[in-house]
């Protein structure tokens, strides 16, 4: 019967992964402007023979792109490959997060965790979008797996070096494990120290050895030169907690709940997560993404520890069914409208495409907002000129790049660019650039995304 038990709970895992997936499958064929598109055009880049840090710029350590440029070579660039990749990141995620709190736990817990990580809006809305989180938090939930629940050291320093050499913000919880390893268990510091720098350390200094300032100015130094963003991040944070409300809101029962030893390195991550947010010059929505694991196990084991300690069963089972069912609606009503508004094809993709193969000679290389630009390369099959696919706004107003120059390269060359408000075509000089030499093509207005404009400008 015990064993019968168990099943029932992988059964009743399954279900979650398969509706999880089925509200992701209408989003997998599809691309629309983002970040991803950047390091999808990457991968491309590597899989044809080119160099990060040398041939194009990438601000973050290069296990991302590595992965995709290996996949790339094997099945050839591909949409519904792109997207189901960071989808199954993600799900590898969530099966760790099921181990993390079934065996420190018991399988309902572990459940809860789940449905919470998984069903969050960011999970849902950026689970097919490849910007790198995704594999991040997969490292890391399968190294604090191999600490908390295995206390392999070795093991879980790999891991977490594996994070690490993904983005760079996974050096908050890594930090955190060492101060509480330092304090606790002397001899587990040591082991995971050695192990994570084998992979850290070891990898910084062969890429720093192979190409100095080209790897440590984007890597390290453009991300101190970013100019602060003019939003006020306490009201970025709070649009982005008012929609994952679930996720944040239970784990501040966990603040009254008892033997909060029990998890006494994972409330640290949570709390140093959020001051390292408010030290950020720029906050992302999916910067959040590392922490929601962690935030799941808090919120289940505050919840349900204060409702241990509620004597009457009826009680009991009202809260139960009534969190239940507001939890539910929310899930429900975040799903249906991802799948309705968010998870389509770019509504203007297709006539924006057509512009730019129909007005600019076969010669033209595209150049623009990083969010659309290495989108319209795939769609109109021209390439991106200098291969300059972050053409983020802040690496000039860092001074990692030079619009100046930037234009004059581009003066030499038959280019499409391709501007959205509140980004690169902002830039004073750029849009002089437009105004004064350049052919503007087309406006095109996205209900959902916004608003592009098309310009051709010959040498």
């Amino acid at each position: 019967m015990k064993k019968l038990n168990k099943n029932y709970y992988w059964v009743i895992f399954s279900v979650i992964i398969i509706i999880f997936f089925l509200i992701e499958l209408k989003a997998l064929p599809y691309l629309k402007p983002g970040d991803e598109n950047v390091y999808l055009y990457m991968g491309k880049l590597v899989s044809e023979g080119k160099i990060p840090y040398k041939d194009f710029f990438l601000a973050h350590p290069p296990l991302q792109i590595l992965i995709i440029a290996a996949v790339f070579k094997i099945v050839g660039f591909n949409i519904f490959i792109s997207n189901l990749m960071p989808l199954l990141f993600t799900l590898l995620s969530a099966f760790f997060l099921f181990k993390i709190v079934k065996e420190k736990f018991n399988e309902i817990k572990a459940l809860a965790a789940v449905a919470l990580f998984l069903f969050s809006f960011s999970t849902l809305s950026l689970a097919t979008d490849f910007v790198g989180i995704n594999l991040t938090a997969m490292f890391a939930v399968i190294g604090f797996y191999c600490l908390f629940n295995k206390n392999n050291y070795i093991k879980s320093g790999i891991f977490f070096g594996l994070a690490s050499i993904t983005r760079l913000y996974s050096l908050v919880p890594i930090f955190v494990i060492l101060i509480v390893l330092f304090l606790r268990n002397k001899k587990g510091f040591y082991k995971f120290l050695l192990s994570f720098s084998s992979i850290f350390v070891t990898t910084n200094l062969i890429l720093l050895l192979l190409f100095g300032p080209g790897y440590f100015v984007p890597v390290y130094s453009y991300h101190l030169m970013k100019p602060f963003s003019g939003e006020p991040k306490l009201f970025l944070l709070f649009s982005f907690f008012k929609i994952n409300w679930f996720l944040f809101l239970f784990p501040i029962s966990f603040i009254f709940a008892r033997n909060k030893k029990k998890l006494e390195m994972i409330w640290p991550i949570a709390v140093a997560y959020f001051i390292f947010l408010f030290t950020l010059k720029k906050v992302f929505e999916f910067y959040l993404l590392l922490l929601f694991p962690f935030l799941a196990i808090l919120a289940v084991y505050g919840i349900t520890d204060a409702l241990e300690r509620i004597k009457s069963k009826n009680i009991r089972i009202t809260i139960i069914a009534v969190l239940s069912l507001v939890v539910v609606w929310n899930i429900t009503a975040d799903s249906l409208f991802l799948i309705n508004h968010s998870f389509m094809e770019f509504e203007s993709g297709k006539d924006m495409a057509a512009v730019i193969k129909g007005y600019a000679p076969a010669d033209a290389v595209l150049f623009g907002d990083s969010s659309i630009t290495p989108l319209m390369s795939f769609m109109s099959g021209r390439k991106i000129a200098f291969d300059f696919a972050d053409s983020n706004e802040m690496r000039f107003e860092a001074a990692v790049a030079d619009i100046k120059k930037t234009i004059e390269m581009l003066k030499k060359e038959n280019v499409v660019v391709i501007t959205q408000p509140a980004a690169i075509g902002d830039l004073p000089l750029l849009q002089y650039h437009l105004n004064n030499n350049c052919k503007h093509l087309k406006t095109f207005w996205d209900r959902y995304e916004g608003e592009f404009s098309v310009f051709y400008c010959p040498r």
